[in-house]
């Protein structure tokens, strides 16, 4: 029976990622090569286990151990995934070559020798290798995550929860994959399986979402170029926009829509927001933004819906959510009280 249900996942699996590798192939971004290299390499990978399986080395301790220490050749591909999601700088070529010459030197020195010290050298270099990458992607993420509130007046498309699952189920993951190497149980193959599965449908699902944010990163990065320029009355200009064009009433406002309008570039209206208004892109806008709803909640019977709407959110719930963070009430409680 588990033998049965194993063969049906690795199945389903190796169709789910070798239609997504295409899929991702077609956007022809490099982050998206990226992944779908990764998912070509996990299709691989199951073709790989059902091969050993159907041809009767399921048993053989070296064929066995040859086969799952095969699968981490995967590990610096999703290092190389989070790094081209977290910074916008390529990894050279020199640095490719460092991050994976450990894995496919001793993973060449096990299959030539069989010596099972290689084997249990890798998975203590494995992880090692994640521990150093998990620590960094704990730092990296709210970095990426703060980048983001400087260019962004919104939330949709950029929360980055489900980038925070990344990290901590590959360690879940390597530790279901130490079990199996240790165990040789095929229970054991099935959860490490089905999990892998199940994220990276789950994953697959939100860099689709995040692929407006990712293309509009790489699009004004190259108008900044052409606008290196600071003009003298820059804060002038950038307040009029706001107290006289009202531009944190439109929902979808960012950072290098201000920076076009004033003739200049992300970097020094970014500065200003920083240094001269004292915060954020998006909390400067959004500020603004709850003090117009807060006028329309006094002055006005509309309902909290068209509130939200005329005030430059994209939903009821992002309007009360960032209403409730500023004023420590909701937006009902705050008419009730001052009406």
């Amino acid at each position: 029976m588990n033998e049965h249900l194993l063969m049906l996942i690795y199945g389903m699996a190796t169709m789910f990622y070798a239609l997504t590798s295409v899929g991702f192939y077609l956007r022809r971004s490099r982050l998206h090569n990226m992944v779908a290299f990764l998912m070509a390499v996990l299709s691989l990978e199951c073709i790989k286990d059902v091969a050993i399986i159907f041809t009767g080395n399921y048993n053989d301790p070296y064929f066995w151990t040859l086969a799952s220490i095969l699968d981490l050749l995967v590990v610096p591909v999703y290092v190389y995934v989070l790094h081209l999601l977290l910074c916008a700088n390529r990894i050279s070529a020199l640095k490719t070559i460092c991050h994976y010459a450990p894995f496919v030197l001793l993973i060449a020195a096990f299959a030539i020798s069989g010596n099972e010290l290689f084997a249990d050298i890798i998975i203590i270099y494995t992880t090692l290798y994640g521990s150093v990458y998990f620590v960094w992607s704990l730092i990296s993420i709210p970095k990426y995550q703060a980048m983001l509130k400087q260019q962004y007046s919104y939330s949709e498309n950029i929360s980055l929860k489900w980038l925070r699952t990344i990290p901590v189920f590959f360690y879940i993951m390597l530790a279901l994959w130490i079990a199996n190497m240790l165990f040789r149980r095929i229970d054991i193959d099935i959860i490490y399986l089905s999990l892998g599965f199940l994220l990276w449908i789950v994953i697959s699902y939100f860099l689709y979402k995040h692929e407006s944010v990712l293309e509009d990163l790489q699009r004004d990065a190259a108008t900044d170029a052409a606008n290196a320029v600071a003009p003298n009355d820059l804060a002038s200009r950038i307040t009029d926009l706001f107290s006289k064009q009202k531009f944190h009433l439109n929902p979808n406002l960012k950072i290098s829509d201000v920076a076009r309008e004033v003739g200049s570039n992300r970097t020094y209206v970014s500065n200003f927001f920083n240094r001269d208004a004292g915060a954020t892109f998006y909390d400067y806008v959004n500020n603004l933004r709850i003090e117009h709803a807060c006028h329309l909640l006094r002055s006005t019977s509309l309902t909290i819906a068209d509130i939200a709407q005329q005030s430059g959110f994209n939903s009821s719930q992002a309007f009360i959510r960032v209403f409730v963070r500023i004023k420590g009430l909701t937006p009902s409680e705050h008419r009730a009280a001052n009406t």
